[in-house]
Parts: structure tokens; sequence; C-alpha cells
């Protein structure tokens, strides 16, 4: 069962597992690297994160909510964010570039409907 909450930064939460992150440095830190790439974008705030209830299993999955500052103007994107787990593996290797790579092969070349991947960052390092 989820449970829906906020933390100091004002981010909304609706976690049902625990997953050992800090979600509000997350948030920041995912806010800076969506700005630098998102065309025209000046910031972006995440305004929330939320567990799938169902899926989503073989990695750490949230949906997400970002608002990107372009000027005056605020526009709401939602994402799917996609870690590797820090708390459980389901597979011995995680293989995210190939997955990537995949999708837009099959999005680019096919008519096999998927989701589009906007980015994409190798290093897990940097969101953690």
């Amino acid at each position: 069962m989820s449970k829906a909450g906020s933390d100091d930064s004002g981010i909304k939460l609706k976690v049902g597992v625990a997953t050992g992150r800090d979600m509000a440095e997350t948030g920041r830190v995912l806010g800076a690297w969506l700005a630098e790439r998102i065309p025209g974008a000046n910031s972006v705030t995440v305004a929330g994160f939320e567990r799938p209830t169902t899926g989503g299993a073989s990695s750490e999955t949230y949906f997400v909510a970002a608002d990107v500052w372009r000027g005056k103007e605020v526009e709401r994107h939602d994402y799917v964010l996609r870690f590797q787990s820090n708390v459980h593996r389901l597979f011995l290797r995680e293989n995210f570039a190939e997955q990537v790579a995949l999708l837009r092969w099959l999005g680019a070349e096919t008519d096999v409907p998927v989701p589009g991947v906007p980015f994409f960052e190798p290093d897990a390092s940097v969101l953690g």
C-alpha cells in the first residue's frame, strides 16, 4: 500500500517500498539535469515522484511530474524514470543502454508501438 506525503522541499512523494533514496535530493539533481537537456528551459522543478503500483520490478521506477520553466511560462511534463536498483536486483546485469537503443530503434524503424525515450544518462552516479 502506498503512502502519500511530502518532504521539506514540497516534492510530493508516493512511495510503496523503501528505496533508501533521498527523494528531495534526487528531485533537485534531476531538475538541474533536465534543465540542461530540455530545449529552451530556464529551469525545471520536480513536482512529484510516484511509484507504479504494478510493474517496474526489474528496476527502481517512478512516474515523475516536472514543471519546465521557459521565461515566465511553465509547462508540466510527465516522465517515467528508471534507476538501477540500490535495494534489489531482478537481473544480474543491468542493461539500460541496450534497452534504450532497442526502444529507439524500434520506434524509428518499425511500426511497433514503444514509449519514446527522450533522455538517457549512462553514468549511474549522476542521478544516483
